[in-house]
């Protein structure tokens, strides 16, 4: 079941990077960015709803560190971002791996896994073509 949900999460990448490929470059990454920051704040969201009071902080640091990577990555490189939807399948897996970390149900955190990487190899992708270039005056 678990590769089931990984699947989904990397099938819901595919659709993304389809969507978002038709648009502009600048607004692609800009995009990105803003998707990065947005899943990140659900983690936080999923922590103050369920009450995981412990959890909070560590999520907005989170979300706070995803939200610098994007700025970064949309500033200065965009490799960043690639680098730091890498990065989330990471701290996606701490949270499925965690006992503590019930806030968020393994099947979303199984989902996003497979959504992180699929989203930071076409990321990688575009940076190497040179598809994708910071928006830095």
């Amino acid at each position: 079941m678990q590769i089931l949900y990984l699947g989904l999460g990397g099938l819901l990448a595919l659709l993304s990077t389809r969507w978002l490929a038709h648009h502009p470059p600048a607004r692609e990454l800009k995009g990105w960015a803003a998707a990065l920051v947005l899943v990140s704040g659900a983690c936080v969201a999923f922590a103050v709803a369920t009450g995981a009071g412990d959890w909070i902080g560590l999520e907005l640091a989170g979300m706070f560190l995803f939200a610098g990577i994007a700025y970064a990555g949309v500033r200065f490189a965009p490799a960043l971002l690639s680098l730091g939807w890498s990065a989330r399948a990471f701290w996606d897996l701490a949270h499925f791996m965690s006992d503590d970390a019930i806030f968020i149900p393994g099947r979303y955190a199984l989902a996003w896994i497979g959504y992180d990487l699929v989203v930071g190899a076409y990321l990688a992708r575009r940076c190497r073509t040179g598809a994708l270039r910071p928006l830095a005056s």
